[in-house]
């Protein structure tokens, strides 16, 4: 038997609660955005933006990894080219997995044989929790494998001058990432340093 409601003076009972209030879920793959980690996301997509073959408007679209394939393409045609990963991913998951893993390689390769150099930090890079919910940490990670590919490329004196360009705040950014790679890509032995 059901337990009975109290019964309020005059005999009145009271009206059943009504349920707790819903909070908003967030769509898949578009996580909080969460201070300093938005201030990078957004200058992220800022300095992605700045490439002629890409447009994208937040983090939550970087998760394919198009945009950054169409980034790096503009800086070394000969070691990425966007149509070796899934152009139409973006919402399968484990689609964006498998491009994720496949670009990464594809950067820790342009470090070792163009570059000359080692980034430590790549094979740490959980990509599927980028792919999943674009990680903020991963999304950090995976920029500044992006940033440090530009940075060192050879075609940085015309790519560099794009972020001058861009919000005072974004420019911060794209500098803490910038120096952050630098201090992380290690030359490999017997390597000649890069131009300036």
């Amino acid at each position: 038997a059901q337990p009975r409601a109290p019964r309020l003076p005059c005999g009145l009972v009271p009206l059943p609660r009504p349920p707790p209030p819903r909070r908003p879920r967030a769509r898949l793959g578009t996580p909080p955005r969460l201070g300093a980690m938005a201030g990078e996301e957004d200058a992220v997509v800022e300095w992605l933006n700045t490439f002629e073959s890409v447009s994208v408007s937040s983090a939550a679209e970087l998760r394919d990894g198009m945009a950054f394939m169409r980034a790096l393409h503009e800086m070394a045609p000969g070691d990425f080219d966007p149509a070796t990963i899934d152009a139409d991913a973006a919402d399968n998951r484990v689609l964006c997995t498998s491009n994720l893993r496949k670009m990464v390689k594809r950067i820790e390769n342009h470090y070792t044989s163009t570059l000359h150099r080692v980034m430590p930090h790549a094979s740490t890079l959980d990509v599927g929790a980028f792919a999943r919910d674009a990680d903020a940490a991963q999304l950090r990670q995976l920029s500044e494998l992006v940033v440090g590919a530009v940075m060192l490329g050879e075609r940085r004196r015309e790519l560099v001058p794009r972020i001058m360009n861009m919000s005072a705040g974004a420019q911060e950014v794209l500098k803490s990432l910038a120096e952050s790679v630098m201090s992380q890509a290690a030359q490999l032995p017997g390597a000649a340093p890069p131009p300036p």
